[in-house]
């Protein structure tokens, strides 16, 4: 089940990332990519790369949060 969460946090700052760590906290590195459509994402992986969730901004929303 996905876990969405929307912010009004404009960049990926200091507060995006104390949100990161404490909804997964298994959280090793974030990897920020190009998505087409969409913008930069940044995936969030832990210690064996596999993918535990992603964050990007939404246009006049600010970032949202998608958590496997």
């Amino acid at each position: 089940m996905t876990k969405v969460i929307q912010t009004s946090e404009k960049t990926f700052n200091k507060k995006i990332k104390a949100q990161v760590i404490e909804l997964m906290p298994k959280a090793k590195k974030a990897i920020r990519s190009h998505v087409a459509g969409v913008g930069y994402v940044y995936f969030i992986k832990d210690e064996q790369n596999n993918t535990l969730g992603k964050v990007f901004k939404e246009v006049n929303n600010g970032m949202k949060f998608y958590i496997n």
